[in-house]
């Protein structure tokens, strides 16, 4: 299909944007008719990127005359679910300087519409990305939020001028910086507006986009969940290190099924959809190893016992049930244990250094695809057989491999004893054979429901045992429709640590600044791995990539002083209605992966709450 150009309509001066241009171009529009200093500029429609390798030479040479008057310019992206009231994508598209062809950066600005990190945020969104030329102003940058991002009815604004603190001052204010953006609100109609603003020696409006605060709001679960846990006299835990968010029905009926079977030296139990845990008496010790060599030999016995249970599986669901008793056993009764004695005789710091993670290395790696997918094809985001693996998405290790190779290597302990590196390996082989019994079950739930003429992408949301017979596929989807709104629910709740509602000891505090509600969760270490609903995910500095790769965590906790509550990363999360705390200093060194912590954003603070005695 040919697409004529027309100059009329694609080409608008800044000042005749409209919301065709997207929602940054219009909010200038908006902002010159009000009268306030904004950069001269044009706009490129976003339907001219369909366009793209259509336009004649003479248009290109027109858009390139026009950027010249400007002088030097910045191609910025402006997509229409951009600065909009439902999502701000702060940081998510591309702007470019053009320091040399203005159109080679008109380019690299409608490119990264394709980018990972813009296909994630739009969530299945059409991306229709407009494009702003704008003369470029170079000065120190400002942020002003005329209303406070954790108190959208208060009467306090915001200000953070580049390097420095946040200013806290009030709406009615005299001050100009805060007069400027109270005019920039009103221009764009919004009950709160994040105003960027640059001093070259005077003072330019270059973004104002409406403060967009996520609807999600954590309730305690009703008390008749809890009941149960409560009236059993046992000092119940929640697993939130391994399943921090609610279970399928089909992973429940797993726990249920392990249970009845007495093969796991704790005892188990799901309420309301989350997983608590209490032990069932002493655990038997278990000796430590005494070199790398003996930690070698008795890993070899029990995984070849492990790879037993899996070999030969028949692909019916029964088959694969009875194999994951009998991997489970093996697995929490021989192989956990070990882990913990060869972990615990190590300082957990070290072994975190002592070698880099065996999933980033293979990510690294030159490896083709039936290799990767032979070493990570049965990891999934979360320990759930509703959850996809990897092999079923395998687009998601791709991007991995992208964002790994691009991250700087990670550090090791050059001087690791051969045991330390040992043990770090362990640690991390004992959730994959996890996750291997895990693949198995859910290879058979998908075949299963295909037979059955139930869409696969319902398989782990219907009971197991409804499963075991024949329901139609109607039945099917109403059970799995009912499954995930229950289960959406119960997402919604905070729940306790300890089945009475009790937290447990806080042995240590940390603290910076932050914004959101009081969750509690796992610390994963950001190391360009996928994290898991209900993480608390611990980093070194906040970017808008990481946001985005993070949906669904809990938390992001940041060591960097540099990152601020208003910069593009954390307004990014507070958008995904998650928690930030950002200048929590000594995070990065202090909380290992796998330590359970409460994280404040009201209060700025990251309480411990457990230390793990293995990695994770």
């Amino acid at each position: 299909m040919i697409v004529r150009y027309n100059p009329r309509v694609w080409v608008k001066s800044l000042a005749d944007a409209g919301v065709t241009c997207g929602g940054k171009a219009h909010n200038l529009a908006r902002l010159i008719a009000a009268g306030l200093p904004v950069p001269d500029g044009f706009a490129i429609e976003a339907t001219a990127r369909a366009a793209r390798d259509a336009i004649p030479d003479d248009v290109i040479a027109d858009v390139v005359a026009r950027a010249a008057k400007l002088g030097e310019v910045i191609a910025r992206s402006s997509a229409t679910i951009e600065d909009g009231e439902t999502g701000a994508a702060a940081g998510v598209f591309e702007s470019i300087v053009a320091t040399g062809d203005v159109w080679d950066a008109i380019r690299a600005v409608w490119d990264s519409a394709l980018a990972p990190l813009a296909v994630g945020y739009a969530r299945g969104r059409v991306i229709a990305l407009g494009v702003v030329v704008q003369r470029r102003v170079i000065g120190r940058r400002i942020t002003v939020y005329t209303r406070a991002p954790d108190d959208g009815d208060g009467e306090v604004a915001w200000i953070q001028r580049e390097g420095e603190p946040i200013e806290r001052i009030a709406r009615g204010s005299r001050a100009t910086l805060l007069e400027l953006a109270l005019r920039a609100e009103v221009a764009i109609g919004a009950a709160g507006a994040d105003v960027e603003i640059v001093d070259d020696g005077a003072l330019w409006v270059v973004q104002a986009r409406p403060i967009v605060r996520a609807s999600i709001v954590r309730r305690p679960p009703p008390p008749m969940i809890l009941a149960p846990l409560v009236v059993d006299g046992r000092r119940w835990r929640w697993d939130a290190a391994h399943n921090p968010a609610p279970l399928s029905p089909a992973q429940a009926g797993l726990v249920a099924r392990v249970e009845a079977a007495g093969v796991a030296p704790w005892a188990m139990r799901v309420c309301g959809g989350y997983l608590y845990t209490t032990p069932r008496g002493e655990v038997a010790a278990v000796s430590p190893p005494r070199d790398a060599a003996e930690l070698a030999t008795r890993v070899a016995v029990i995984e070849a016992r492990l790879a037993a249970t899996l070999e030969g599986a028949t692909g019916s669901l029964d088959d694969a049930i009875e194999r994951y008793l009998a991997h489970y056993a093996i697995w929490a009764n021989e192989l956990a244990p070990l882990v913990a004695a060869a972990v615990r005789a190590h300082d957990p710091a070290r072994l975190a250094a002592a070698r880099p993670s065996r999933i980033r290395a293979l990510l690294e790696a030159e490896l083709d695809d039936d290799r990767l997918r032979a070493e990570l094809g049965d990891l999934a985001p979360a320990w759930d057989v509703a959850v996809p693996t990897y092999a079923e998405t395998w687009h998601v290790v791709r991007a991995a491999v992208l964002r790994a190779r691009a991250m700087p290597a990670p550090r090791v302990e050059s001087d690791a004893s051969e045991l330390e590196r040992a043990a770090a390996d362990l640690a991390e082989r004992d959730d994959l054979w996890f996750y291997r019994a895990q693949a198995m079950v859910r290879r058979a739930l998908v075949a299963r429901t295909v037979a059955l003429g139930i869409d696969p992408d319902d398989a782990g949301w219907i009971e197991l045992d409804a499963l075991a017979h024949a329901i139609d596929p109607i039945d099917g989807k109403n059970r799995a429709m009912a499954a995930r709104a229950a289960n959406a629910r119960a997402a919604q709740w905070v729940m306790p640590i300890e089945a009475t509602g009790s937290s447990m000891p806080t042995s240590a505090t940390l603290c910076g600044i932050g914004i959101g509600p009081r969750v509690t969760g796992r610390v994963v270490r950001f190391d360009g791995l996928v994290v898991g609903v209900g993480d608390v995910v611990v980093c070194q500095t906040v970017t808008p990539g990481l946001a985005v790769v993070v949906i669904g965590c809990a938390a992001i906790v940041s060591e960097s002083v540099h990152d601020g509550l208003l910069d593009h990363g954390v307004a990014l999360a507070r958008e995904l209605g998650i928690t930030c705390v950002v200048g929590c200093r000594d995070a990065w060194s202090r909380l290992a992966n796998g330590t359970i912590v409460t994280v404040d954003g009201a209060a700025g603070s990251v309480e411990i709450v457990e230390i793990v005695d293995k990695l994770v």
